[in-house]
């Protein structure tokens, strides 16, 4: 892609370069990454029809989630034939004012717990990507974003601080009322890491509803919350031996 364009490749190039991989490399594990892959419904579950009628024995994963207004169970079914396990949920936080007036998002509640139901259904591994740290947040949001965790069970959530990157409405908003809590001119010379997760766990805005403290506590919170499920901490076991 370059320009404003979307221009989608066909899905019998998609399936054509899997092939590839498949047969050349011996490659049995692939992602989607690409967060439009919903644009045309057709287009995605055509891709997926393709993957599934090579008769390939392989996953597939899409760590960064689909648009959850655009889910639906013919998408869940058409990905978990064609070798789905894994899903990310990007739900960004459990508070619908954060969610829908100021991140301006647009994902209902009901939209997030309908689609994590289909996920379930059809046995997928789920992480839950959520952020913490945003200059509105305070500890009755925070605590919203740990009552959605609770009451979707997902395998796994990461909950990663707001990173603002220079030249967002995020960092600007930040500036300007001076909550920004890094030095950003050297952002780009190395001397500022710009990352949401790591084990410094650094935060990058103070929002004025929040003391230090409480952020380091919903910190450690939500780090106790990241293996969820009873597989993926199993998964992680397992990952440990076999790293030793």
């Amino acid at each position: 892609m370059s320009g404003r364009g979307f221009r989608p490749r066909s899905p019998a190039e998609v399936v054509r370069e899997l092939e590839f991989l498949v047969r050349e490399f011996g490659q049995n594990f692939f992602c989607f990454y690409d967060e439009n892959c919903l644009l045309h419904k057709d287009r995605f579950i055509a891709i997926c029809d393709g993957i599934y009628k090579t008769g390939f024995d392989i996953q597939l994963s899409a760590p960064v989630g689909f648009y959850l207004n655009a889910v639906d169970e013919d998408i869940v079914k058409a990905f978990v034939r064609a070798g789905g396990c894994a899903v990310g949920v990007p739900i960004e936080t459990g508070s619908s004012y954060l969610r829908n007036k100021i991140i301006e998002k647009k994902i209902s509640d009901d939209t997030i717990k309908h689609v994590v139901k289909l996920y379930k259904k059809y046995d997928l591994f789920t992480y839950g990507a959520f952020i913490m740290g945003f200059e509105e947040d305070t500890p009755a949001t925070l605590d919203e974003t740990i009552a959605m965790i609770h009451e979707l069970q997902l395998d796994v959530n990461d909950v990663f601080n707001l990173v603002p990157y220079p030249g967002t409405r995020i960092h600007a908003q930040a500036k300007r009322n001076g909550t920004l809590l890094i030095d950003d001119s050297q952002a780009w010379k190395g001397e500022v890491i710009l990352g949401s997760r790591g084990g410094a766990q650094q935060f990058f805005i103070q929002p004025p509803g929040l003391s230090m403290e409480e952020l380091r506590q919903y910190r450690a919170k939500f780090d106790q919350l990241r293996l969820y499920s009873d597989r993926a901490r199993n998964l992680n076991r397992q990952g440990q031996k076999q790293s030793r």
